[in-house]
């Protein structure tokens, strides 16, 4: 079985948020990119996280991006190392600066 890092309940929070955005095939292709960019900074671990499991049903990015950045805030806040707590402000500094429909 392949190692993994641990993953705290934000950035778990964050992560199925982004990956339930990436289902949603309705959405404006650079809104798309963006979350994708986002996702892949978040993910940017070695080991990797484990695999998310079912994320749920798809969301837009308008729907989505609330509950993302308010799981980012607080993965911020609660981040056990300076490294997690970059990546989770990054994501979120990638979201609110080229997201299309800002977060209301």
């Amino acid at each position: 079985m392949q190692e993994t890092t641990p993953i705290h309940d934000d950035i778990s929070r964050a992560r199925h948020g982004l990956i339930r955005m990436l289902g949603n095939s309705a959405d404006d292709l650079e809104d798309q990119l963006t979350v994708i960019e986002a996702l892949a900074v978040l993910e940017d671990v070695n080991p990797p996280y484990p695999p998310p499991g079912d994320c749920g049903d798809p969301w837009s990015v308008a729907e989505g991006l609330p509950a993302v950045l308010d799981a980012l805030t607080s993965a911020i806040e609660a981040a056990p190392t300076a490294a997690e707590a970059m990546r989770a402000a990054h994501a979120s500094r990638i979201l609110r600066s080229r997201v299309s429909r800002p977060a209301p």
